[in-house]
């Protein structure tokens, strides 16, 4: 296999997160996209590293869904986007500790620091 299993932070937090969303239809996306980031994160064709990338696009990925609900609607919208690119770009990696791959994870790995901690989720 290609490592243990990294944590959803989302289906951990489930009932707190559901609990302050005003909304039926918010807890619902909440529940969708904790169960969406789930699959990503046990994709078996992706690497280690790269399931490890994809979890920190956890919170960022919900603060895009509560914020923009084009998100569902739209298979090409950015965040998609992104999420695709990265998981085809790195398919064919053999190795978890390719050096390309590595120097691909590190740089989108602040990437996505900087979209956790943005003041708006865009």
């Amino acid at each position: 296999t290609q490592g243990g299993p990294i944590a959803n932070r989302l289906l951990e937090r489930l009932p707190l997160l559901e609990a302050a969303a005003p909304r039926r239809a918010q807890r619902q996306l909440i529940e969708l996209i904790a169960q969406l980031v789930e699959a990503m994160l046990h994709d078996p064709a992706l690497r280690l590293p790269v399931r490890a990338a994809l979890a920190r696009l956890q919170l960022p990925l919900l603060r895009v869904a509560l914020g923009d609900p084009q998100l569902l609607d739209e298979l090409q919208h950015p965040a998609w986007a992104l999420c695709n690119r990265l998981g085809r770009h790195t398919l064919g990696f053999d190795d978890d500790g390719d050096p390309r791959l590595c120097a691909l994870v590190e740089g989108v790995e602040v990437l996505f620091a900087e979209l956790a901690t943005a003041p708006q989720a865009d």
